[in-house]
């Protein structure tokens, strides 16, 4: 049967080719992984529940999976990360805009710092060292009497890094929200303080101190347009070209490549792992995924979620099984289901991603249209390659058609 396809090229197209990677991904991060909630995300329904199809958006409908447990592991799920990062930007987003107009242009700062690394350092070193010397940084007469001489209120932190020739390469992007604007000698000032502090910071844990050049950057956003980019790279390693919403769908961090040449993130060692099976890459994306387990991707300090009328933050987990609501178009029964998980791609690599792009094509009928266009493949491959889904006239599935 004919599938009508998503124009090429359109953010439709995008989203649904990036979901397809996402699922993908997940699949071969089952296979290596070294938690354990990475094998069941995606798999299985919540307790005594039955997983849904729903369809939510008025302008730009998408629909996604209901009553199914997720992992909510924001460093290392190609399929949890994403959600839980577009919701950690917009608050971001929203607290620094926030700020801006109450405070005016020129008191939020762009602050990013940076460690000299080896190769065969392991990760987990590297990261500590990055924690403790911000915590060095930020502690002390020093940095109170730089909050009380730069009128420096709150900060949020968020962790960023990527693999290299010269190993692990991590970094810190911060916000730092000050109570009046910020010249440009008020900065440059700041800066030198902050970069004295930070190398020495970084030399106390005997390391290689850090340059001028690349250890501390620091400047002032101008308006929405500077903090949009800067919220996208801080949260999404990513850079947004135009306003929050294009940013967070087109410049998604979650598998977007390293913008330094020889240099990959972490969804780009999965990737590779995928396509090679490269030993070297497998230890490597593991050696991340022991690092960075319990470790806080995005911090805020105390304070500053009141201050920009924010509510209490909600955890990654919290976030993932947060209900998105929308139209139920398609309910499975437990051996629907069962089967379905398994089941290869009919057009693509993952027949998950390829229902969902069928509901937003076609609402329930669609959905009906493609379960049963992979049962008649089950029957052609006498059931043994694809399972089946038990579409038969007694099936207890229910399914609304799309007004």
């Amino acid at each position: 049967m004919a599938y009508r396809l998503q124009a090429p090229g359109s953010l439709a197209d995008l989203h649904a080719r990036r979901r397809s990677s996402r699922f993908a991904l997940r699949k071969t991060l089952s296979q290596i992984t070294t938690i354990e909630r990475h094998r069941v995300c995606g798999r299985y329904p919540l307790k005594n529940g039955r997983v849904q199809v729903r369809l939510a958006g008025d302008d730009y409908p998408v629909a996604h999976y209901a009553r199914v447990q997720l992992c909510g592991h924001i460093w290392t799920c190609p399929v949890c990360s994403p959600r839980i990062r577009q919701k950690r930007a917009a608050e971001v987003d929203q607290a620094a805009a926030t700020w801006l107009t109450h405070h005016g242009a020129g008191t939020v700062l762009l602050l990013t710092l940076t460690l000299p690394h080896d190769a065969g350092e392991r990760l987990t070193v590297v990261l500590a060292a990055v924690r403790r010397a911000f915590s060095a940084l930020v502690a002390g007469r020093a940095w109170q009497e730089d909050k009380a001489r730069f009128h420096l209120a709150f900060n949020i932190k968020a962790h960023d890094l990527t693999v290299g020739p010269n190993g692990w390469h991590p970094h810190l992007h911060v916000l730092l929200f000050a109570l009046r604007p910020l010249d440009a000698d008020a900065i440059a000032a700041l800066r030198a303080r902050l970069f004295t502090r930070w190398g020495a910071a970084v030399s106390e844990l005997d390391r290689r101190a850090p340059s001028w050049e690349h250890g501390v950057t620091l400047e002032a956003a101008r308006g929405r347009q500077d903090l949009t980019r800067y919220v996208c790279q801080v949260v999404t390693d990513a850079d947004g070209e135009d306003g929050p919403d294009v940013a967070m769908e087109v410049a998604r961090g979650d598998l977007k490549s390293s913008r330094h040449h020889g240099h990959r993130s972490p969804w780009q060692l999965l990737e590779d792992y995928a396509k090679t099976r490269t030993l070297r890459d497998r230890q490597l994306f593991q050696e991340y995924e022991r690092a960075t387990f319990g470790v806080r991707a995005i911090r805020w300090s105390k304070g500053l979620r009141a201050a920009v009328e924010l509510g209490v933050e909600l955890t990654d987990q919290q976030i993932v099984m947060e209900e998105i609501g929308g139209q139920v178009l398609y309910e499975f029964t437990p051996r629907e289901w069962k089967g379905f998980r398994d089941a290869r791609g009919f057009f693509g690599p993952s027949a998950a991603a390829e229902l969902l792009e069928q509901a937003e094509l076609g609402g329930a009928a669609g959905i009906r249209a493609y379960l049963a266009a992979l049962a008649q493949r089950a029957t052609v491959d006498r059931l043994d390659r694809i399972p089946y889904f038990g579409l038969s006239p007694g099936s207890r599935s229910r399914a609304a058609l799309v007004a």
